[in-house]
């Protein structure tokens, strides 16, 4: 939906950001996506109210105002031992199950070809942002946390992730060969936008 949404609303380039659609055509949307996706359709006015919540937001705001915008930007990367990212990356592969249910265990040391998917790039006058949309929410028992408490669950998610925005980051310097400014998360039912040094 965010992707239909950046690409039709409002033109890129245009400076505006202007209105987006109302709640009754998100509830639209929202009901075909959900029955694609073969989830329940009566989600459908949660769903409207978080994506309007998302397009109002002051860091979709600033992507909308970019002159050049991509969403969903498919890669696949090739990360080698030594090389950054890797050492983040090969705990994470268990074995695989292949057809007939053997398992494949990674050979320690091995390459590991990793593809994905950018959900936002967009360009400012000094360079690229890199975004990648989270719906990840804090757990219903931090409600009445402190402050600290929010922020260590906070940064346990951030700490998670990083490892696969360096990646993006990466790899849009190299098809591109120009310029990340920024690169980090966006978690979209928290409105916060968290910067990853690169």
């Amino acid at each position: 939906m965010l992707k239909a949404l950046g690409e039709t609303w409002p033109a890129a380039g245009s400076g505006k950001t202007g209105a987006g659609p109302g709640e009754d055509a998100l509830v639209r949307m929202d009901r075909d996506v959900l029955v694609a996706a073969e989830r329940n359709p009566a989600d459908s006015r949660d769903l409207a109210r978080h994506v309007a919540a998302i397009v109002g937001s002051e860091f979709w705001l600033r992507a909308m105002r970019a002159d050049r915008r991509f969403f969903e930007v498919p890669f696949s990367i090739a990360v080698r031992p030594g090389e950054s990212g890797y050492e983040d990356l090969a705990p994470r592969f268990g074995s695989v199950p292949l057809a007939g249910g053997r398992p494949v265990v990674p050979v320690p040391g091995a390459p590991i070809l990793l593809s994905g998917a950018v959900d936002l790039l967009f360009e400012e006058k000094d360079g690229w942002v890199i975004a990648d949309y989270k719906t990840d929410r804090l757990p219903v028992v931090l409600s009445g946390a402190g402050e600290a408490e929010r922020k260590g669950a906070l940064d346990a998610l951030v700490a998670f992730y990083a490892p696969q925005v360096r990646l993006y980051t990466r790899f849009w310097r190299e098809a591109s060969g120009e310029r990340v400014k920024e690169s980090g998360l966006f978690f979209t039912a928290l409105d916060r936008w968290v910067a990853i040094p690169v």
